[in-house]
């Protein structure tokens, strides 16, 4: 009996001893679940704060999009619209150059007409300038034989 109660507190103290490592261990992995538990909720915390920046860099990423597309929009119309001016310009430059080579050329037409009028009539009036010296140059003469005449028509009376 002695045996085995020497038996039984070996077993006792092996049980005590066991149950006490058992504690230690259940205190250890309590302890490292408390840690894992804290690092998952910081990693959940983490998760949900990283949720949110991508989703709204996201946001601003179709804003980007939306902005660039409006923009890229905005340059083709105002391409096509310089475009059209310059076509526009073009024309009108071109109509003003057509417009000015025809007056020009009526400008011209009527400066050689009017030089041509000119010369016809400095020669007219040379030709009539002639014709006046001469009708002077008879008118004298006439005059003279009229004198000639009256004084000799009053020597006959």
């Amino acid at each position: 009996m002695v045996e085995l109660q020497e038996k039984h507190e070996k077993d006792s103290e092996k049980l005590r001893a066991s149950y006490s490592r058992a504690l230690t261990e259940k205190s250890a992995v309590q302890a490292e679940l408390d840690a894992v538990d804290k690092q998952v909720f910081e990693l959940h915390a983490r998760f949900g704060k990283l949720r949110g920046i991508v989703e709204n860099v996201k946001r601003n990423e179709q804003t980007l999009r939306n902005t660039v597309a409006d923009h890229e929009q905005r340059l083709l119309e105002e391409q096509e619209r310089f475009r059209q001016l310059k076509d526009w310009s073009q024309q009108f430059v071109n109509q003003a150059n057509e417009t000015i080579a025809e007056t020009e050329a009526s400008v011209n037409h009527r400066l050689l007409a009017l030089e041509t009028e000119n010369r016809r009539l400095k020669i007219k009036q040379e030709s009539l300038a002639a014709e006046l010296e001469r009708k002077t140059e008879e008118v004298k003469e006439l005059t003279g034989i009229c004198d000639e005449l009256i004084t000799s028509a009053s020597a006959n009376y």
